[in-house]
């Protein structure tokens, strides 16, 4: 049984990491990790109250019903159920994963030492396969096969730099530089793959508890100030070398802002929304909807490839305005609840003033991330959302006194 538990929380810890590899590898790693987990259960039955869901969940689940009726009014029903059902799926499955983490401290201690360790390798991997060529190193094809989904790792690195970052912090020793290291490689990482979203995630966390740690001392103003003037001034260089001014484009921004091809995504999306404002077409289904795969004139490339490319538009599209304002109140009132935590917890040790802003980091650049790239329904991108967050939630309120008196109070249940 000891063990068991110990391959579960090293494949929990792992398994964003190895995103690097594709979202197979990161949802095979899941897999084992559950069924580890549900073995270790099934011998020791979790206490009722380490069962009953928290606030965020219980608010998650008001959306669920608040998007039940686009079930119904979608032009494909059983895709849209099949959507709509796998969400609580996937929430329920990480909290029973992430029980013997909750329960056991050396657990979780286990679980992040596997977080920070699978960071660095894959982190090391992705730079070595963006650099190979560039260096004269010898790159077979059967390794260049592997490095392809680079990409998508670079969003989930938005999470793994803070969850890393606090991980250190919290087991603290040694294991604190090589966080530090990790989530250095994991930036470069988001730098070199020039990833949009990765980059509008990283800015959108910083930028967030950049403001939470202003709002409650003001002497950061400054530094805050300037970090806003050089993202800007790096944003507007970075952004004029990637978009080509050439492409068609609908021009309801500016070109060097966002390309052509994705204003016409948009365009489409905001108009569908229009035509359908109330529950929209059904959940994963904008892609189904007439004319979403007609090609774009002067572009060669359909309206909606796949997605939006934009979650907001893709929720508003699908479930109308009422999933829309449903999920936006879920992001800012979970924040606001994280910077509350913050802003309160002045007199407490350093682990628990940083563990709200690593809370928040993850939280608003997974957000911002969904603003760029990305469908909200994919099963890998809601995983690392549910992963990182469900780390950081199975964490005692204060390592270093939760560890020696055994306390696990659910960090969203100290208010």
């Amino acid at each position: 049984m000891p063990s068991l538990k110990k391959l579960a929380a090293a494949m929990i810890g792992a398994s964003l990491p190895l995103a690097v590899l594709g979202p197979g590898a990161m949802q095979t790693a899941l897999i084992i990790g559950l069924c580890a987990s549900l073995l270790c259960l099934a011998f020791n039955r979790p206490a009722k109250n380490e069962l009953m869901p928290n606030r965020l969940a219980i608010f998650a689940c008001a959306i669920f019903l608040i998007w039940l009726p686009s079930v119904f009014t979608s032009i494909e029903p059983l895709r849209s159920l099949e959507t709509w059902g796998r969400i609580p799926v996937l929430m329920l499955a990480t909290g029973l994963m992430l029980l013997p983490l909750k329960r056991e401290a050396p657990l979780w201690r286990l679980a992040l030492k596997s977080l920070i360790v699978g960071t660095t390798v894959a982190s090391c991997w992705a730079l070595f396969a963006m650099n190979a060529a560039w260096l004269n190193l010898p790159y077979p094809s059967e390794i260049y096969a592997l490095g392809k989904h680079i990409k998508g790792y670079a969003n989930v690195s938005i999470c793994l730099i803070p969850a890393a970052l606090w991980a250190g912090i919290s087991i603290k020793w040694s294991w604190r530089n090589y966080a530090y290291l990790a989530a250095t490689l994991s930036f470069l990482v988001i730098v070199q793959s020039k990833t949009g979203a990765a980059v509008a995630g990283l800015l959108a966390g910083t930028l967030t508890v950049g403001f939470v740690a202003v709002w409650r001392n003001k002497k950061y103003l400054l530094a805050y100030v300037a970090y806003l003037g050089a993202m800007a001034a790096g944003a507007f260089f970075w952004l004029s070398e990637k978009v080509n001014p050439d492409l068609p484009s609908p021009n309801i921004v500016p070109n060097w802002l966002i390309d052509g091809h994705r204003q016409y995504i948009w365009q489409f999306a905001y108009q569908k929304f229009l035509e359908s404002p109330w529950f929209g077409y059904g959940m994963n289904a904008i892609d189904r909807i007439p004319g979403a795969k007609e090609n774009i004139p002067g572009i060669g490339h359909p309206y909606i490839p796949s997605h939006p490319h934009n979650a907001y538009l893709e929720i508003a599209a699908e479930t109308g305005v009422f999933g829309l304002l449903a999920l936006l109140l879920l992001i800012v009132g979970f924040a606001y609840t994280l910077a509350r935590q913050y802003w309160s917890s002045g007199g407490s040790p350093f682990e628990d003033q940083v563990k709200p802003l690593a809370f928040l980091f993850v939280w608003s650049a997974f957000w911002g991330a969904a603003a760029l790239n990305v469908s909200i329904w994919s099963v890998w991108w809601q995983l690392t959302l549910f992963v990182s967050m469900a780390l950081l939630i199975s964490a005692p309120p204060g390592p270093g006194q939760s560890i020696r008196h055994g306390q696990n109070e659910h960090p969203l249940e100290r208010q």
